[in-house]
């Protein structure tokens, strides 16, 4: 008869208790070697306790049995005669495979099973019966029970995160996560509640997360969770909310033309600069948005204003930005002057000249500013006039 061994385990599986037995036997060679009995598939009964119902399973098994060297695969519950002549006696024999049997009641789950049977008699021509057989090989059995709601595994305490510090804005991206925990624990790590990656605690009972991928500017909250080696996982660790800082402002740009101090004569003047190419320029005037332009690839950027420009003097700024940077400072101011039109409203203006009577011309009057000035002036040259032509008239009269 072949060697027989059997093994079993009780283990916690989502607060159940689950118990397991399994038996192996090697290779039999019964009656003279007239019989061989292969074991193909070792049974295994699994008995699983919830705290309220108990139940019991067995896997698939099977054994191979060679006699006058005809071979039959037997499964559970499957039987064979062994009848053979021996010449001074005769087998009446039957190998069976056994069967489950279920034997659990409520929270409990029990099963057992007899592997193999081999039961019958041997008998001789003149004794007789000589011997009746009722063998079982390889018993198993297994039982399990859990208390009224299950069992429930200690829970492993949370991890804590001790670096970046809650509040921060990071400097490296992805930045790297450090922190405590059970050595030996899985680590989760969790951004903005998506798990991004684990790690190991070490036997000093620290760990480190670096993400691979780089994070996207704004604010992540990070926190964490570890499972022990039953499976148990922590409840969250502190949470820690850090900022990633968006890409810098290009630098300025330059306005080139035209220069600070000079006087145009174009009311919508051509503006001309530098800046980094593919970014937007936004122009203003005292203050005021006038307008945007795009920089060349060669790095210029050329604006001229839609809007006829005031005379007078103008100070000119740029800003300029690119996608997903934020606007630059002002560029350094162009102060500008448009000149006025010809004959347009200024500080002061000429007084036309006046022809009297005579036909003479009179020397301009003086200017004087004053609108009111001039009018009196004017009012006083009128009296004289009318003065003389009746002086000359009184003469005529007289010579008459």
């Amino acid at each position: 008869m072949g060697a027989v061994s059997t093994s079993g385990n009780t283990t916690l599986n989502a607060g159940s208790v689950v118990s397991t037995a399994t038996g192996n036997v090697a290779s039999l060679s019964l009656i003279n070697n007239l019989v061989q009995v292969q074991v193909l598939d070792s049974p295994t009964i699994t008995a699983t306790s919830d705290g309220t119902t108990g139940t019991v399973t067995a896997d698939d098994y099977s054994v191979a049995v060679t006699i006058a060297g005809q071979t039959t695969v037997l499964t559970a519950g499957m039987s064979i005669p062994i009848n053979l002549d021996l010449g001074f006696a005769q087998t009446n024999l039957t190998l069976s495979v056994g069967e489950l049997q279920d034997n659990s009641v409520g929270a409990t789950a029990s099963g057992s099973m007899d592997f193999l049977n081999l039961s019958g008699s041997i008998s001789a021509p003149l004794l007789g019966q000589i011997a009746n057989l009722d063998l079982g090989l390889l018993p198993l059995s297994a039982t399990a029970t859990a208390p009224e709601g299950g069992v429930e595994c200690d829970r492993v305490d949370a991890p804590t995160i001790t670096s970046p510090l809650d509040g921060s804005t990071v400097t490296d991206n992805p930045p790297t996560i450090t922190g405590t925990g059970v050595p030996g624990a899985e680590v989760t790590v969790y951004d903005n509640g998506q798990p991004i990656g684990t790690t190991t605690v070490n036997p000093d009972g620290t760990w480190t997360f670096t993400p691979t991928e780089p994070w996207s500017p704004g604010d992540h909250q990070i926190t964490a969770t570890q499972s022990g080696p039953d499976g148990a996982t922590s409840d969250p660790s502190n949470s820690v909310t850090v900022t990633v800082p968006g890409p810098p402002a290009p630098e300025p740009p330059v306005i080139t033309s035209p220069a600070t101090g000079t006087t145009v004569d174009d009311t919508t003047p051509p503006i001309t600069g530098t800046g980094e190419p593919g970014a937007t320029v936004t122009v203003y005037d005292n203050g005021r948005l006038m307008g945007t332009a795009v920089v060349n690839s060669d790095g210029t950027w050329t604006f001229t204003p839609s809007e006829p420009l005031s005379c007078g003097e103008h100070t000119i700024t740029a800003t300029q930005t690119t996608d997903a940077r934020a606007a630059s400072e002002a560029s350094a101011p162009v102060t500008i002057t448009v000149a006025c039109p010809s004959g347009g409203t200024g500080d002061g203006g000429g007084v036309q000249q006046t022809s009297g009577s005579g036909g003479g011309s009179t020397a301009p009057l003086a200017q004087t500013g004053s609108p009111v000035d001039v009018g009196l002036l004017g009012l006083l040259g009128v009296l004289l006039m009318l003065g003389g032509a009746t002086a000359v008239h009184r003469t005529r009269k007289t010579k008459s």
